[in-house]
Parts: structure tokens; sequence; C-alpha cells
């Protein structure tokens, strides 16, 4: 494939920001050296991971210069160098400012209305700004905030970087994974793999290896890259060895639930949403073993 890269140093609101935006050219060489055009579901559907594999890969390079680094968000994998602290890291984050303003003024809180409200707060792109001169100007910006310059540049000699195997990062991956699902594809565990390695000496070849070894996992169906552990069967053989045990008793008294959920609330310090007040009632009524909920109610 061929890409076009380009280097920025700096946020729509120009404040510092170093990131690369590629861009890719519907066009691919076969191996018998053909150009076709390309086809791009599976970049598009795996373009978390792409990211993260890329985070991961700067951050182990800038470790290599001699520069500590330092992980700011586990959740969405991101890391910071350690040497800026987080108060000055804030005053250069008016664009994310911008986002959360817009995102809490609409009451949208899912990581679809993030995309939505960056969409909505973008600036439009001057494509002839003087980036020179808006680095001189952030400089200064550094300057006021009483920021020390030189040790913000200044590299560590024979930095050491955190160790970590690749084995236990896969582990953690699929404990993490597993308690939210039953069935994962490959990606997922390789996403949260490389977040939880993230700063650490694992690379992306280091977890695939060990994915593709790890006893614990079971391969449900490969060429829907569907899998599952042996720890998930077990507990639902568990499960399904018990449908046919009732051992409780079925209320049909309504205010006997009413006042068990009221209680429920109060012990808990918050109201149940009406879904939520529902399945309550349904969980409660029925002498079926077992119930399946989602989405809010869930």
């Amino acid at each position: 494939m061929i890409f076009a890269r380009f280097d920025h140093s700096e946020s729509r609101n120009n404040d510092m920001h170093l990131h690369q935006h590629c861009l890719a050219l519907n066009m691919i060489q076969s191996k018998n050296g053909q150009w076709r055009s390309v086809e791009f579901n599976q970049i598009m559907m795996n373009h978390q991971l792409i990211g993260q594999i890329q985070r991961n890969s700067f951050a182990k390079k800038l470790q290599e210069l001699g520069f500590e680094v330092e992980m700011t968000n586990a959740k969405v994998g991101s890391f910071s160098l350690k040497s800026v602290d987080k108060e000055l890291r804030d005053q250069f984050s008016t664009r994310s400012d911008d986002i959360k303003n817009e995102m809490e003024a609409s009451g949208q809180t899912s990581y679809k209305a993030t995309h939505t409200a960056q969409k909505q707060t973008a600036k439009w792109k001057d494509k002839n700004k003087d980036r020179l001169g808006i680095q001189e100007v952030n400089i200064e910006r550094l300057k006021d905030a009483g920021a020390d310059i030189e040790s913000i540049k200044a590299k560590k000699e024979d930095l050491e970087i955190r160790k970590m195997s690749a084995k236990e990062a896969v582990e953690i991956a699929i404990s993490d994974v597993t308690d939210k699902k039953s069935v994962f594809t490959r990606e997922d565990i390789l996403k949260h793999a490389l977040k939880v390695s993230l700063t650490t000496n694992v690379s992306l070849a280091d977890i695939q290896k060990e994915f593709e070894s790890f006893e614990e996992l079971i391969a449900i169906d490969k060429n829907r890259n569907e899998y599952t552990t042996i720890e998930i069967l077990q507990k639902e053989e568990y499960i399904f060895s018990k449908k046919a045990l009732k051992n409780f008793k079925v209320t049909k008294n309504q205010a006997q639930i009413v006042q068990a959920i009221k209680e429920f609330e109060k012990e808990k310090g918050f109201t149940l949403k009406d879904g939520q007040n529902n399945l309550a009632h349904t969980i409660l009524l029925s002498d079926s073993q077992f119930i399946v909920a989602q989405g809010v109610a869930g």
C-alpha cells in the first residue's frame, strides 16, 4: 500500500499537539506486481487497533531516545512525556475543552457523541498557517506558564524501559475483555494487550505470537474470527447444569416488590430508571431460572 504522511505540530486551536495524518491511496500492489484498488473495510473496522499500534510504537521510540513517558489514560491507551505535568498539559488542551463543553451542553456521553462533538467544534483548517510562527508563540506560552523547557527537552542516558512479558499482557487482556463478553475477536485482545503494555518493552509481534499459542484460548470459528476461553465454557456449563434447579420462591405481592425496590434504592443512593424498574418487577414475578436483559436495564 502507499501512504502520504503529514506531520503536524499543533491542534486546530494552535495548541502544541504533535500528531500525524496518513492518507492512504486507493491502490495496492499484489504479489505478482500488479496494482489494484483497495478494500478498506478491515482497516476501518480495526482503526482503533491501528491507532493503538502507532501509539505503542511512538512511546517505545521516545523512550529509546531517552525521554520518560507515562500512561495518562489506560482506557483509551494514551501517554505523555513524564517531564510535562498534567496542569501544564491542560493549559494546552483547549481543543479537548471545546469537545467536553459541547458534550455537556448536548447531554451526550457516548463514544459516538465524542466524534459528533469533535466535528461540531472543529475550526476550519488554515492550510497556509505559519507553523514556525505558531511554534514560537507556543514556546513563549510555555515560558509564561513557568515551564522548565530545558528539563522537558532533557534526555536520560540508558533509560530503562519498563519490562513486561507478552504472556502477562495477553492474560490481563483476556481477563478484562471476558468480563464483558464471552465471545471476542483476535483484534479485541490485541488492542487491549497493547493498551496494557503501553510504555513497556512488549512489541506487537510478541503479543501476536503469544495469542496464537495461548493454551486457554479456544477458537469457536477462525473464519468468523470468534474466540472464547476454557474458563468461559466451564462457567456456561455450570450455569446450564443448574437450569432445572429452582430453590427460590416467587411472590405475587406487588406491594412487597415496590417496597423492596424502594429499600434497595435508598440503600444504594440512586433511583432505578424505568427500564431497570420494569426488569426488577419481571425478575421478582417470574419463576424462570434465567432472564436475559440488555441495554440500560441490563
